[in-house]
């Protein structure tokens, strides 16, 4: 009897979570040999399975199959069905092969398009005006991304948004220091955390940046 090692709709694990499943399922290739097969939906550029799908033909372990929709038209859906779902966001990932960032199913095209009019200089940060720091802390095997905004008129203007490869912590800690200093006054800094020890780090790193501030109600909010 064939051992199988089944990931189902892998790309959707944490980030942190997707090199240490693939580095588990293919521990026991010398251990018994098994199969192994990774079966997902496409979530984001820059995951595991965009990860492999970049990996030479000659050199990967996986074959790779690629099935779109019309690999099952009038199989396990008819065409009325498709058409309907065209109408949805999420069509593109659900049915195309499409990753995440292309067309996504958070902000609707319409919404993006309204977003792209809204005119305004991001080279221009105001003082005194209620600012966020959103951080995704992730740290080792992917990229540490930065977004800061800006409330003015009633509108929600992104003023900073940069990702850092393998950054290190103090890299970051001054990043954000500097950040916080350009703006003045920081209501509020956003952190998506991964464990139990990023969430300590970070909340130190919150009374280091935010306690010196002369600004009530500054806070700090973890993101699970």
């Amino acid at each position: 009897m064939h051992k199988l090692v089944l990931l189902d709709e892998c790309d959707f694990l944490p980030k942190f979570q997707q090199d240490d499943a693939r580095h588990i399922a293919e521990r026991y290739i010398a251990k018994s040999d098994p199969w192994t097969v990774m079966i997902s939906t496409p979530n984001a550029p820059g995951g595991l399975f965009d990860n492999i799908e970049k990996e030479s033909f000659d050199t990967c372990l996986y074959k790779k199959v690629f099935l779109d929709y019309t690999y099952g038209l009038d199989k396990i859906y008819t065409k009325q069905e498709i058409e309907k779902d065209k109408a949805s966001p999420s069509f593109e990932r659900a049915y195309c092969l499409k990753y995440l960032g292309l067309i996504g199913n958070i902000f609707s095209p319409q919404n993006i398009e309204l977003c792209q009019k809204h005119e305004y200089n991001p080279n221009v940060w105001r003082q005194k005006v209620k600012s966020t720091i959103g951080l995704d802390p992730v740290f080792g095997s992917s990229s540490f991304g930065i977004v800061v905004t800006q409330l003015y008129n009633q509108k929600i203007d992104v003023m900073f948004a940069e990702k850092y490869e393998r950054p290190s912590f103090q890299d970051m800690i001054s990043k954000v220091w500097e950040l916080k200093n350009k703006l003045g006054y920081v209501s509020n800094i956003y952190v998506e955390t991964l464990n139990q020890v990023q969430a300590v780090l970070w909340l130190i790193c919150h009374f280091h940046l935010l306690s010196s501030q002369p600004f009530p109600n500054a806070y700090l909010s973890f993101i699970y």
